[in-house]
This record gives structure tokens, C-alpha cells and sequence, in this order.
């Protein structure tokens, strides 16, 4: 019985930094869940992770725990009917009753389910695809031979599906494994289902079998999830099923590594593979798994290595470190700041990048002198009350790293300035914007925050409009006398707040009203009134 759990829970289950206890739990929970022992508190994408780690852990599992992997999930294979596709490459294994059984509607009469002939029809067009078009090298046999039939077993999974393997075979120093697929019987009860989540899924896990004829090494499977998940973009642009991963990866994604590889945030990083794509073409990925090749397993990054070397290589003349950065500035213009024709083809549709209210300073006088960033990172951080300001800006770290700096404003980015370069404006024009400080390292690094400026001596709020969807909960007032009242009306005049005098000439507004209730979206007001001046302006409020 298959069980639905929100994205969400991923990141409570499945989604913690991967250490093996929580590998173990996390294998333990998808067993009882096979076995029908207890419900599934995984993410429900794919299964390749469990598959993995279950090589890699199986001396830790219980003798009753090796026994259920083996009945229920290995061995998970005996099925009443089968169909070779009308390529020749795929066998389709199914049932017509059972736990196992696809649906059973025949409109053509010709004694096949139509979920099958549909089937059929997807998984030759992915073979098309990824073998014909795309040029992907197809897993070996022992005998060195391209294995040309797959085998593909409809299952009822608590997730869409999953590669199985079946056995290891090592060819001039390369480690591949031999591969079958399991797939959903049914797909009713996922974020996307029907036929849909079949085509989808037939992407993904194909496209997970050819990986695993390459040279797998388990830390790499982040990028095995990336390729996967892009994969069925590539094929399938219209479907959109990576979408449901798009608020995890926006949540995490300032300050997180590269390579974190937990389900969700795994799925939704192919954001960067999309972005490759698009601005090298596809020949781009499947050059980075031909890099794995011949390159020995027990490298501390390989394919992170091997994506630094198609990179700086032609005809692509790039570095890791431009690509880290470029797909930092995609990943801003998102949501409400997305531009036409620009960045990523659904950028509209994606949330936008969380920052920390820790990331967020008044300038000049809250910005830190330093801040680390972790490995293969970009960190965001808001800097509020520029506005007419003089900016002089340069980030340094103590020791060498790849890394730099750009700064992003709603429609605009700057250069990228390497470590060490500085940025400098005169009479900002904008009040809030974002610093991107990106790390390209393999380690994490302090970067030195080398700020020098001349403020305005005006009176000025900021951020304004004031984006609550973005995590901004309030407003500065900058430059404000010591006895210097401040009045917020709503746009039809009446009161909402009022600010006390304060010996600081910066006050803040926590976007409540008297009564202490969240006030609504729309334009304010603000007079500023003191003995010797009074100032109004105006500002927008967008929920």
C-alpha cells in the first residue's frame, strides 16, 4: 500500500545531512515499507539511494532485515506477463491482478492493458533519446558487450521508481554495475500520476541505468540524481514533475554545498545541469560522464574533477568557479525578478532565494568583517540603507580560494569580482541589495568583508517595496533626530503606528500596528516630524 508524504517531510527524513545511522534508518524505514511492515517516510522520487547504501551497509543490517531486502525488494521480480517493445531494447514485465497489477483499461481490444502499450511506446522514445540522440554509452556485459534488452518490472513502490543492480563488473579499471529497472505499477498517488509520472520516470531511471555503466563511486550520487532529474526535463519539457522540489532547493540553497545529496535538494540542484544544457548545449553532460572513465574511484571529488576538466577544456573554456558563480545569479532572477528570454525558461514559476534574517545587515553599520561560506557554495547576503550612498566593497580571504563576488539588485547583476578585486559606486540608486559570495573550494573558507563608504546624511527608509514573500519583516528609517517622531498612515491617512523618539538615529519598524497585528499589503505613508523638520515619503508593502 502506497503511502503520499509532503516534499516537506523529506527534509525531516530523508533530507538530513547523510551520516550512516540516518542511512540506516533510512534503509530500515524503506524495507518495512516494501514488506508492508510500516508506512514510507522517504522522499518518493527514486530509489537508487536505498539500492546504493544497501551495498554499502549490509553488514549492518540484521539477518530478518537481509532476508526482507532480498524477498522484497531484490527478489521482487516474478510476474505473470511479459511484452518486448516494439525496439527491441526493453522487456516489460506486469501483472493483471495482484499487488502488482497495472491498470487493467484495453481500449484497442488487443488483450494488453493500454498502460503497457503506452509504456512501450515511452520507453522506446527515452531509448531514442538518451542512446540514439544523445549519445549515452549502454551498460556492459561480462563479456565486455553492450547489453541491448532492459528489463523493466511494474511494481507497486512507494516511490515512482528505481534501478536495481544486480552485479558489479570492473572493465580496465572501471567499476560498472549491471542494472534491471522497477517501476510504479500504477503512479496514482504521487505529485505527478498517470501516464505523466510514467514518462517522467522512464527518463530518470533509464537514464540512471546508463550512469551506472560509467565508473560509480557512491559519493557522487548527487550528480546521478541532477543528471536524472534534468534528463526528464530534456525529454519531457512539458511535465514539469521537478517542480514539487523547487521550495526545498530555494529554502536550503544560500550557504549549502554543491554537492549535498539528500533526495529533494539533489532532484531540484538539476536546476544547474539545466543551466549547463542551455548554455552549452547537452553534449556537455554526457562529456562529464565520460570524464569518470579510467579516473580511480578513491579520488576525493570525481566527479566534481571531472566536471572542473570539461569545463576549462574546449570548445566549453570555462571554470568551475565562472559556473558556480553563473548559477548563482540564475538562481536570483526567479519569481517576481525573473526577465524575459533570460536564465532558466521556468524561472517564473520558482520561489525565490531565502536568505537568513542573520544574512541581512544595515549598512554600514551592522556588516561584518567576515563570514565563512562553506564548500562549493554561494551564500547571499542583504545589505539594506544604500540609497545614496558611496560603496566601496572588496572580499578577501586569508588564504587561497577560488571565490568572488557579485551584487544583484531585482533586474540587475554586476561583473563577477574575484577575491581580492574591488566593487565601487558612488550614490547608490538602489536601498536593498543582494551580495552573492561564492566559494568554489573544496573546503570552507572566512571571506573578509572590506567595506569602506560615505553614507547619506538624508533621511530614508528602506527596503521599500517591502517584499514580505522575500523574509522581510521590517522597515529602517535611517538618519532620524534624536527627538524625531515617526507616523505611519495607510492610503487612505488613517493612523496605523507611530515610532517614539529614540537617541538612535536609526529606528525600525516591525510592520505592525498599534495593536500589534501584521498590517496589510498596500501603499504607506511615513511623516518624520521634529522640532526643527519634518520629512514624509511614501512605500509599498507586497505580501
Amino acid at each position: 500500500m502506497k503511502a503520499h508524504f509532503s516534499v516537506l517531510l523529506t527534509l525531516i527524513f530523508g533530507g538530513q545531512l547523510y551520516t550512516a545511522d540516518a542511512d540506516l534508518t533510512a534503509i530500515r524505514n524503506y524495507i518495512a515499507a516494501r514488506a508492508g511492515m510500516e508506512a514510507y517516510q522517504g522522499d518518493t522520487k527514486c530509489g537508487i539511494r536505498y539500492q546504493m547504501d544497501v551495498i554499502r551497509l549490509w553488514d549492518e543490517l540484521s539477518q530478518q532485515e537481509q532476508h526482507l531486502w532480498l524477498a522484497d525488494v531484490k527478489q521482487d521480480t516474478a510476474r505473470s506477463e511479459k511484452l518486448i517493445t516494439p525496439s527491441g531494447h526493453f522487456m516489460l514485465h506486469w501483472d493483471n491482478q495482484g499487488d502488482n497489477m497495472v491498470p487493467q483499461t484495453d481500449v484497442s481490444g488487443n488483450g494488453i492493458p493500454d498502460f503497457i502499450d503506452s509504456a512501450a511506446v515511452i520507453f522506446d522514445r527515452v531509448w531514442d533519446i538518451e542512446v540514439s540522440q544523445l549519445g549515452y554509452a549502454l551498460p556492459v556485459g561480462p563479456d565486455g558487450l553492450p547489453i541491448d534488452l532492459h528489463h523493466v518490472y511494474f511494481t507497486d513502490l512507494p516511490v515512482y521508481g528505481e534501478p536495481v543492480p544486480e552485479r558489479t563488473v570492473t572493465i580496465d579499471g572501471n567499476v560498472k554495475y549491471i542494472s534491471y529497472m522497477q517501476i510504479d505499477n500504477d503512479f496514482s498517488d504521487f505529485f505527478t500520476t498517470g501516464l505523466e509520472a510514467l514518462k517522467v520516470t522512464a527518463a530518470h531511471e533509464f537514464h540512471h541505468i546508463l550512469q551506472l555503466g560509467y565508473n560509480v563511486r557512491q559519493n557522487d550520487f548527487f550528480f546521478y540524481e541532477m543528471t536524472s532529474t534534468w534528463m526528464e526535463e530534456k525529454i519531457y519539457p512539458e511535465i514539469n514533475d521537478y517542480f514539487q522540489y523547487m521550495d526545498i532547493l530555494f529554502f536550503y540553497m544560500s550557504n549549502t554545498e554543491f554537492d549535498y545529496y539528500a533526495g529533494a535538494y539533489s532532484y531540484g540542484n538539476a536546476l544547474y545541469v539545466i543551466m549547463l544544457d542551455q548554455i552549452y548545449g547537452a553534449d556537455i553532460v554526457r562529456n562529464i560522464w565520460e570524464s569518470l572513465l579510467g579516473r580511480p574511484l578513491s579520488m576525493n571529488a570525481l566527479v566534481l574533477d571531472g566536471l572542473r576538466d570539461v569545463l576549462a577544456r574546449a570548445p566549453y573554456n570555462s571554470s568551475w568557479l565562472a559556473s558556480l558563480q553563473e548559477y548563482g545569479k540564475w538562481l536570483h532572477f526567479t519569481g517576481d525578478r525573473t526577465i524575459p528570454q533570460m536564465y532558466f525558461p521556468d524561472a517564473a514559476y520558482f520561489p525565490k532565494i531565502r536568505i537568513a534574517r542573520s544574512d541581512t545587515y544595515i549598512f554600514p553599520d551592522q556588516i561584518p568583517e567576515s563570514l565563512n561560506i562553506t564548500e562549493l557554495a554561494n551564500r547571499y547576503i542583504r545589505l539594506i540603507g544604500l540609497r545614496g550612498s558611496d560603496l566601496n566593497l572588496t572580499v578577501s580571504a586569508s588564504t587561497f580560494s577560488e571565490g568572488g563576488f557579485s551584487l544583484l539588485s531585482n533586474q540587475e547583476a554586476t561583473p563577477f569580482y574575484h577575491l581580492g578585486e574591488s566593487f565601487a559606486s558612488s550614490n547608490m540608486i538602489e536601498d536593498t541589495v543582494i551580495v552573492q559570495l561564492v566559494n568554489a573550494q573544496y573546503y570552507a573558507r572566512d571571506f573578509g568583508l572590506d567595506i569602506s563608504s560615505t553614507a547619506t546624511t538624508d533621511i530614508t527608509m528602506g527596503p521599500n517595496p517591502v517584499r514580505v514573500m522575500d523574509g522581510e519583516r521590517e522597515v529602517l528609517f535611517r538618519n532620524i533626530p534624536e527627538d524625531g517622531h515617526i507616523y505611519i498612515y495607510n492610503a487612505a491617512g488613517l493612523e496605523v503606528a507611530h515610532i517614539e523618539e529614540s537617541a538612535s538615529p536609526n529606528r525600525i519598524w516591525n510592520l505592525q500596528n498599534r495593536n500589534g497585528e501584521p498590517v496589510a499589503s498596500g501603499i504607506y505613508i511615513y511623516l518624520v516630524k521634529s522640532a526643527e523638520q519634518e520629512h514624509r515619503g511614501k512605500f509599498a508593502i507586497i505580501k
